[in-house]
């Protein structure tokens, strides 16, 4: 099983067997509910005997972020990481431009917001019964390519 992880506030979380999307969650809140959550995913690796793996992407800060904004979304992925870490799940780490890459989505020429659509529909595509949004989205193609590096 795989854990695809879109850090950050208006992430994703997407849980993933082969090719069976389990459950698409929106990046909790707060520790606890971080926890709960891996919990629940952990749970069931263990009941389908299935090993867990986390691919996890790594961000960086960007020309006009805020050092609050920056901060906070260190602090949070610091406590993915100390928790994927408890639950002993393998951890990924992922460059956004490998996994783009691999699925074919350059960036090259459009503005972020075009570049977020086009994600956006290239999910939909993907997974075309699960409601796609700007917040899954991400979570939703690091599932894919994660399947394709777990082979």
């Amino acid at each position: 099983m795989i854990i695809a992880i879109d850090p950050g506030k208006n992430g994703g979380l997407v849980l993933r067997s082969k090719n069976e999307i389990i459950s698409v969650d929106a990046m909790p809140s707060t520790c606890m509910d971080l926890t709960e959550l891996l919990e629940k995913y952990k749970a069931l690796s263990i009941k389908s005997n299935e090993s867990l793996t986390a691919y996890i992407e790594v961000v960086h800060a960007m020309p006009g972020q805020g050092t609050v904004s920056m901060f906070t979304f260190g602090q949070g992925f610091g406590h993915l990481e100390q928790a994927l870490a408890d639950f002993r799940i393998r951890t990924v780490k992922v460059q956004p431009n490998a996994w783009q890459t691999a699925l074919s989505l350059s960036s090259k020429g459009k503005t972020k917001r075009e570049h977020k659509n086009v994600l956006k529909q290239r999910a939909q595509e993907l997974f075309p019964n699960i409601k796609v949004t700007l917040a899954n989205a991400d979570a939703l193609l690091i599932s894919e390519y994660a399947t394709l590096n777990e082979r």
